[in-house]
């Protein structure tokens, strides 16, 4: 099957708001696994402060999330999974990038990204009929 451009994954940037308790086990090959849910908090479009919860699966990437604190800005990088068991359906959001972002990257990004609202251009004097908002 040929892959879609609309299945691209997605980055989320946000504040640890929750980490649950890691589970730990041995697959059926006998190498270990661990898995922990993690909730992140971040703010949408309206500046409403919203909540999305993510499970990471993997000793280093677990061992990242549990180092982190509540308040911790992490950036995520996920896609949705769903797998079927005994007939019924289970959905989650798989994070499989985590990257703690510094506050000066964080002061940094602020400092160069554009405005929401384009600036309003005033028509020159000389030519106040034109069209255009410069000479």
């Amino acid at each position: 099957m040929k892959k879609m451009e609309l299945n691209k994954v997605a980055t989320w940037e946000g504040r640890i708001e929750w980490i649950d308790r890691p589970r730990t086990g041995t697959s059926k090959k006998g190498k270990p696994w661990s898995s922990v849910d993690f909730v992140l908090k971040y703010t949408d479009e309206q500046d409403n402060e919203r909540f999305i919860m993510f499970n990471v699966f993997g000793n280093e990437k677990v061992d990242t999330v549990c180092a982190c604190k509540q308040g911790t800005l992490i950036r995520v990088d996920w896609r949705p999974d769903a797998r079927e068991y005994n007939g019924r359906w289970f959905g989650k959001l798989e994070a499989y990038g985590i990257t703690v972002v510094s506050e000066r990257e964080l002061a940094e990004k602020s400092e160069t990204e554009l405005p929401k609202e384009a600036p309003i251009f005033q028509r020159h004097e000389e030519y106040p009929d034109s069209d255009l908002p410069f000479r």
